[in-house]
């Protein structure tokens, strides 16, 4: 059975009342009952239904940034919130006069923009033996 009327659910390929049975989740894709929500979805057992966590955590206890529980890995976890772990890199160059770099960072996953942007303005550039006034 593929679908039910409008205010419908299917469990055991019944059509059933609008509610899943206690122990039953509505899924976020299709009018079926499941016992468990899919990964990154949370059960709400009031409404017996299955609703998407924020895009910051892994599991969660509503849709909310503070309703994370765990965080994907490279983030971590404070007031039920996940933020990405940052990272301080460290470049080693050897000054060659008038000659210009050009450096891109790498990054092992990818990151928010946000991320990006907060990465970019915390950028120090500091060359042994070279007078930071003289940076352009």
């Amino acid at each position: 059975m593929e679908s039910c009327p409008q205010g419908t659910v299917i469990l055991n390929n019944e059509c059933i009342n609008t509610i899943c049975p206690q122990g039953y989740y509505k899924s976020p894709s299709s009018n079926k009952c499941l016992k468990a929500c899919p990964e990154g979805y949370q059960s709400l057992e009031i409404e017996r239904k299955c609703v998407l966590c924020h895009y910051t955590c892994l599991t969660c206890s509503g849709s909310l940034i503070n309703n994370c529980l765990t965080c994907p890995e490279g983030s971590s976890i404070s007031y039920n919130k996940c933020t990405e772990d940052k990272s301080q890199l460290t470049f080693n160059i050897q000054r060659v006069p008038l000659q210009a770099y050009e450096f891109k960072l790498m990054f092992s996953k990818k990151i928010t923009n946000e991320s990006a942007a907060i990465v970019k303005s915390r950028i120090i550039l500091n060359i042994d033996g070279v007078d930071p006034s003289t940076y352009n």
